[in-house]
């Protein structure tokens, strides 16, 4: 798969991962070329690399700007291609607001929300999609809970070797009930 300009040899795959349609990769390749040209910043388009990673499963894609590289969440190349250009916007600033103002800036600064208005997207950190911030996962929480003192605590993960403080120092095994919060 080679257009005529080359540009599939930019746009690479990282493990795992399916290789994105003509379509996509055309529809990357027009998203870059516009914003650069609306940025002014146009020397950079030929330099910027895409690539689809099926490890980013908690945000639709990730910029390294001094590297010019943008990650894709794979997601975007199958059932959520409506938000592809506004992920590409949105990374693509990123590189372009360093390439114009150098290192010192906030990633998410005044220099960056610039760009992302300028071409008619509202700057955001967190795109939403279907109501849900994540597009694959959804972060899981645990209660822990002490069913003598009724203690509970809340964690991201199961945690077998918490104890209640309080059990533990009047003698008791201070166990924890651990239930998944949904």
């Amino acid at each position: 798969m080679k257009t005529s300009s080359g540009y599939l040899d930019k746009i690479s795959q990282m493990s795992n991962t399916a290789t994105p349609t003509v379509r996509i990769v055309n529809q990357i390749k027009a998203s870059i070329d516009r914003f650069c040209v609306a940025w002014g910043v146009e020397e950079i388009q030929n330099d910027i690399q895409v690539e689809f990673s099926a490890r980013l499963t908690r945000s639709l894609g990730r910029t390294q700007p001094l590297q010019k590289v943008i990650r894709l969440n794979t997601e975007l190349s199958t059932t959520l291609t409506d938000h592809l250009e506004e992920v590409i916007c949105h990374e693509l600033a990123h590189i372009a607001a360093v390439h114009q103002h150098g290192t010192s800036i906030k990633p998410h600064g005044e220099e960056w929300q610039k760009l992302v208005r300028s071409v008619g997207y509202e700057p955001s950190v967190r795109m939403y999609v279907n109501g849900q911030a994540s597009p694959r996962k959804l972060l899981k929480s645990y209660k822990h809970y002490c069913p003598v003192c009724h203690f509970q605590r809340i964690g991201r993960t199961r945690m077998k070797r918490w104890r209640c403080a309080e059990c533990v120092a009047n003698g008791l095994s201070g166990e924890l009930k651990i239930t998944e919060i949904v």
